[in-house]
């Protein structure tokens, strides 16, 4: 379906002009100080200043920090508010001392509604969700637990050096090690030597978040209405990108978790992260539909933050 060009121009004059009043809006503010940062421009404020994921965004807020002798510093994009910590000691007093005020999470409507990852334990906004998501991350991640997961780590770190020796590209074995790790230790699967689906899977799904969750990448995160605006819509590529991450995502959040209940049915599955959610929380619900959702979510979760915490820590010890 083909829009008109006067329609065209009608909706894009309509968007403009509602940026404008809630820009004007929220850069009124409350009267209060607001922290330093770079002079932004009408209407659009610093949404060309901000730095994108691929350009090491980390170097550009230093050295605002350092141009405006302040650890944090404040960007506005379209009328939202974007603050930068750039001080460890104040990054620790806010969000670990006194995280009861600022540990929730904004709302991210790129990644959270549009990409499909509001129920991921990182972005969740705090509620009884997030929190019954925690307690299961809990439950298996804490010092005991774990100790029954060192024969797979173990494996995993075998195949590696298999792999690196038979001539294999460090980075490809390293993104199989992760993801034999990480779907044998929460659902008992073995991955596939090559092309493994999972995989696949875990990095759309990094790609995914590494995208959206630099401020300010995605204009519908400031203008949430944007988000309404069908694919065919000219400019609507961040609906097209989403789509496809979205289809990773859902795949990631189903997919194993059913293999692993056909499993359980049959009496076939070994002990492994989705078993012992399933039989502690899974079999004594009130709200069975509800609990399975949070187990799926708490899965996920680990999954994708383990695949890319372990890729993260092996470059790094290398480097």
């Amino acid at each position: 379906m083909a829009l008109s060009p006067l329609t065209a121009a009608a909706v894009l004059v309509g968007l403009a002009i509602f940026a404008w009043l809630y820009s004007r809006r929220s850069l009124r503010g409350n009267g209060l100080r607001q922290p330093p940062g770079p002079p932004g421009l009408p209407l659009i404020g610093n949404l060309r200043d901000v730095p994108q994921p691929t350009g090491f965004p980390w170097l550009t807020y230093r050295q605002w920090s350092r141009d405006y002798g302040s650890d944090i510093i404040r960007l506005n994009v379209l009328g939202t508010n974007i603050v930068v910590v750039n001080s460890m000691e104040i990054a620790t007093d806010l969000f670990e001392k006194r995280s009861n005020i600022y540990s929730d999470r904004s709302d991210m409507v790129m990644l959270n509604e549009l990409v499909g990852f509001g129920w991921g334990l990182a972005f969740r906004r705090y509620c009884d969700a997030w929190r019954d998501s925690r307690k299961m991350a809990h439950h298996i991640l804490h010092s005991t637990p774990v100790k029954q997961y060192r024969p797979i780590e173990q494996k995993a770190t075998h195949e590696l050096l298999r792999r690196l020796l038979s001539g294999t590209e460090f980075m490809d074995g390293l993104r199989h090690m992760a993801g034999l790790l990480i779907m044998s230790l929460s659902y008992d699967i073995e991955v596939l030597p090559d092309g493994d689906p999972y995989v696949e899977m875990a990095e759309a799904a990094i790609q995914s978040i590494t995208a959206t969750t630099n401020a300010g990448s995605y204009l519908v995160d400031s203008l949430p209405i944007l988000k309404y605006i069908p694919e065919w819509f000219p400019g609507a590529d961040f609906q097209r990108q989403a789509r496809v991450w979205r289809e990773s995502v859902n795949r990631l959040f189903r997919e194993p978790f059913d293999i692993v209940k056909e499993r359980m049915d049959a009496g076939v599955v070994r002990e492994c992260a989705a078993k012992s959610l399933i039989e502690a929380f899974g079999k004594t619900a009130k709200d069975p539909a509800y609990t399975e959702d949070i187990i799926r979510s708490t899965l996920g979760s680990i999954y994708v933050g383990g695949a890319d915490t372990v890729i993260s820590q092996y470059v790094f010890c290398r480097c």
